[in-house]
């Protein structure tokens, strides 16, 4: 009987010990969890819709915040490396954050009430978490195998993630894939997306590929070899395709829905974007208008011209009827049909305006301009 007691004490000394041990090794664990590293904020409400108007005619710095932004349901989304927080456009003050301890932000957007995130850790950006744009709530949660570099682009209805050789498609609203789409031994660059499909050029060594597939089911429309060199998708509209190239000062190509081409044109005054990625062109009233890093061009696609172009020292932004681009000491209205200046704004108690190539977005009778380092509101 004395042995038998002896050996369940030593049992329960020796289940005790491993207790221990386990525990002390799942604290650790514990710490460094996703749940545990994760700071998340929300809102009460959405934030009230500030009321529509024209710039004044002198604008003021009202508040500024480190890091990229964008305006999603009325509130001024702001980003660093590990997160995003929606900031009152007003005030600045924060109202909702969502942060990651053990990860970091490698890319985001906004679209459609939701700003869409994808986080990373050593082995790649594997996580995408949605949240209310307006309060921060999490609308969805998946994960994705995508490479250690990830950049997204959205439509309404879809958010695509580039990683390397591979395109996944994934819907705003459920975080369900539409389509994926991947290319051993090639590389996409930049998408372009719009009602004729998600247009990227394919960097495929030896050849160099532009390539349409359809932005919202499973089906590659059309894959053409692209002319020119460093071939940038432009735009992508509901007629046309528009791929600017480097050759002899800008080269522009236009493409209808079935990767037929319908125009080349060269012109010295449609210079490519510079390399590290310009937004993509806008499109308004049949116009393609870009930031070439200098100026802003407007180019006519259906009659294969460039129509007028204009200095700027940032993309421009549609505003009502005109166009609101940055110019040293503010921003200037532009008539988008002409790019004669309508109306000139001057900014900032220094006369600096924003940085440049900072891009804009309008909430109420405030400007957004966002730069890579640093986002400012004025108004």
């Amino acid at each position: 009987m004395g042995g038998v007691r002896v050996r369940s004490v030593v049992g329960t000394l020796v289940a005790v010990g491993v207790l221990a041990a386990l525990a002390f090794l799942a604290v650790p664990a514990v710490l460094h969890s996703d749940a545990a590293t994760t700071t998340s904020v929300v809102a009460g409400a959405a934030p009230q819709q500030l009321p529509a108007g024209p710039l004044p005619a002198a604008v003021r710095t009202r508040w500024s915040a480190p890091g990229a932004a964008e305006v999603g349901s009325g509130t001024v989304v702001v980003a660093d490396s590990s997160g995003v927080a929606g900031r009152d456009p007003l005030t600045g003050a924060q109202r909702w954050s969502y942060h990651r301890g053990n990860a970091r932000l490698c890319d985001w957007t906004s679209r459609d009430g939701v700003v869409v995130a994808v986080f990373g850790k050593r082995h790649g950006c594997t996580e995408m978490t949605a949240l209310d744009a307006g309060t921060g709530v999490r609308r969805w949660y998946r994960t994705a195998e995508l490479g250690a570099e990830v950049d997204l682009t959205s439509a309404p209805g879809t958010v695509v993630a580039r990683s390397g050789d591979q395109l996944i498609a994934v819907d705003t609203a459920s975080g369900l894939n539409r389509w994926t789409a991947r290319k051993p031994g090639c590389r996409y660059q930049p998408v372009a997306v719009g009602g004729l499909g998600a247009v990227a050029v394919l960097d495929c060594g030896a050849r160099t590929l532009l390539v349409s597939h359809d932005p919202y089911l499973d089906k590659q429309r059309w894959s053409r070899p692209v002319p020119g060199t460093r071939p940038v998708v432009l735009a992508v509209t509901d007629q046309r395709v528009a791929v600017l190239s480097g050759d002899r000062g800008g080269t522009l190509s236009v493409y209808d829905g079935s990767g037929h081409r319908l125009a080349l044109v060269t012109d010295p005054r449609m210079a490519s974007p510079a390399a590290g990625g310009q937004p993509p062109g806008l499109s308004v009233g049949g116009l393609l208008l870009y930031w070439t890093g200098r100026s802003v061009v407007a180019l006519d696609p259906a009659a294969g011209a460039v129509r007028w172009a204009a200095p700027a020292s940032g993309p421009p932004v549609p505003d009502a009827d005109r166009v609101l681009c940055a110019v040293p000491g503010g921003f200037a209205e532009l008539s988008p049909k002409t790019g004669r200046q309508v109306r000139r704004i001057a900014a900032g108690e220094d006369g600096a305006g924003p940085p440049r190539g900072a891009l804009l977005a309008r909430v109420g009778r405030l400007v957004v301009a966002a730069g890579d380092a640093e986002t400012t509101v004025s108004g």
